[in-house]
């Protein structure tokens, strides 16, 4: 259906900064269980409407310019609160200056940050164990003569190697998240996934700097509704291989 110049107020009163802010705040803090596991997606909505707008023959150029720089606006406070939550730097002369690459910038960084931070930390520590078990062994090796029910029934199933990296998964998962610099976390993530390839050319070219693995890292030991879901899930990953 197509946008009409009376939709057009209904949608920039959509753009409400305070809104949207409050909203995301929520969102973006994982420090803690209580804060729980938001993977909505509160931006593509916000993209969507703008983008109705800029395609309608029927909303003159004044207004489209209006929501614009609505919109624009929106996408700063997007990138405002992300790089606050993981202590990121960006070059503003870069964002100024490339306001029509603003949409695909603060996608990569709300999915790679936020939406998707659960499945990167579960595909990291996934792919970090399968290349490294005998260095993870190495630190946890006093762990394998423990009686407990995961390591025997670990045991029973796998090497030892990997029988104690899995029985232990919630210290092994952690001491690997600690390891790891933003461009080892980087390494470990499919190279095909769409936002690494927008986080990892701004991290090469100076436009995004920070080390972020700290507040994964302390997110991942700190929320422990995250921590179980990754866990399991990496526990199911080696079960059903």
């Amino acid at each position: 259906m197509k946008t009409t110049l009376e939709d057009v107020s209904e949608i920039l009163d959509s753009f409400s900064l305070e809104e949207i802010s409050n909203l995301l705040k929520r969102q973006v803090n994982m420090h803690t269980e209580e804060s729980g596991i938001d993977r909505a997606n509160y931006f593509q909505p916000l993209y969507a409407k703008y983008h109705s707008i800029m395609d309608s023959d029927e909303i003159p150029d004044d207004v489209k310019n209006e929501a614009t720089d609505r919109f624009n606006d929106v996408c700063r406070l997007f990138i405002s609160l992300i790089a606050n939550e993981f202590q990121l730097e960006f070059d503003q002369d870069y964002i100024n200056d490339h306001l029509n690459v603003l949409p695909a910038l603060v996608s990569a960084l709300y999915c790679f940050f936020v939406r998707d931070l659960i499945t990167n930390i579960e595909e990291v520590c996934t792919n970090y164990i399968e290349k490294n078990r005998k260095k993870i062994f190495e630190v946890f090796e006093d762990r394998k003569s423990k009686k407990d029910a995961a390591t025997l029934v670990n045991k029973r199933k796998f090497p030892i190697d990997l029988a104690v990296i899995l029985a232990n998964i919630y210290d092994t998962s952690t001491w690997i998240l600690r390891q790891l610099s933003e461009e080892a976390y980087i390494s470990y993530l499919n190279q095909d996934y769409a936002p690494l390839k927008i986080i990892d050319s701004l991290m090469k070219e100076g436009v995004m700097s920070g080390e972020f693995m700290d507040i994964i890292s302390g997110i991942f030991e700190e929320n422990l509704s995250m921590k179980g879901e990754i866990c399991l899930a990496i526990l199911a990953v080696h079960k059903l291989a």
